[in-house]
């Protein structure tokens, strides 16, 4: 029976830990954020696809993907 190293357990507990850090701070965007964060990066929709969903025009919502990451960045740098 193969018993996992620490290192590796660790790894994946602080891999894990960083993810919820993400997501929490996804939840505290606001939502014409948020919605594009998640539209493009967890059900992989194309820019395309979230202008006819959204009704937002492609620089729009590029714009606010821009905006949306920068926040993210700046609240992350000062967590992880």
């Amino acid at each position: 029976m193969d018993i996992p190293d620490e290192e590796t357990v660790e790894t994946k507990i602080i891999r894990n830990e960083k993810k919820e850090i993400v997501r929490d701070n996804i939840g505290k965007l606001k939502s014409k954020y948020r919605v594009l964060i998640v539209l493009k990066y967890f059900e992989e929709m194309s820019y395309e696809e979230i202008c006819t969903l959204t009704g937002l025009s492609i620089k729009k919502v590029k714009s606010r993907l821009f905006e949306a990451r920068n926040l993210l960045r700046k609240s992350l740098s000062r967590q992880i």
